[in-house]
């Protein structure tokens, strides 16, 4: 089922984006990578289906990376 398991919530389906955040009305995932870090097959596809659903969803990699996201999204 892609239940449990992991470090994430105990009922956290797999490939769930580690920040989940509602900003000014939209969805945004954020995956939280270390520099170089890559997603898993799972996470890319995640990634895909948020933006098909027009979320938005980015890797990070701190809190600069997060602020420009949110920064960037008062342009649009």
């Amino acid at each position: 089922t892609g239940l449990g398991g992991g470090r994430g919530f105990p009922r956290q389906r797999a490939a769930v984006p580690d920040l989940l955040v509602c900003y000014r009305g939209l969805f945004v995932g954020l995956e939280v990578k270390r520099p170089g870090g890559k997603l898993s097959d799972a996470q890319a596809l995640e990634k895909m289906r948020i933006r098909e659903a027009r979320g938005v969803a980015e890797v990070v990699n701190g809190l600069p990376d997060v602020i420009r996201i949110l920064n960037d999204l008062d342009l649009v």
